[in-house]
């Protein structure tokens, strides 16, 4: 990845270029757990991210957990989106 993302307005530690097929491939194989921890480490990068840049937000990794193994990850997925909404919006103003 030899692209400079710090000059768009992106911090490395939110924007991690991954393969989706390796990463579905690896929850497959470990039954699901691959899954979770990909949820709980962009929950958490995520969190990082938007706390350097000023926004009160809340680790939701453990969460987010929680509320996969229960069988609602899509509640997780967004208030990911909710707080990635923020950031946009205040880079629009």
């Amino acid at each position: 990845m030899n692209q400079n993302y710090n000059n768009g307005g992106f911090e490395p530690e939110l924007y991690i270029d991954k393969d989706i097929f390796a990463c579905i491939v690896f929850s497959v194989v470990s039954l699901g757990i691959y899954y979770l921890y990909w949820f709980y480490t962009r929950t958490t990068r995520l969190a990082q991210g938007l706390g350097r840049r000023g926004f009160a937000c809340h680790d939701n990794g453990v969460l987010n957990i929680i509320l996969a193994l229960l069988g609602f990850p899509i509640i997780g997925i967004a208030i990911m989106q909710d707080d990635l909404n923020h950031l946009a919006n205040s880079r629009m103003y």
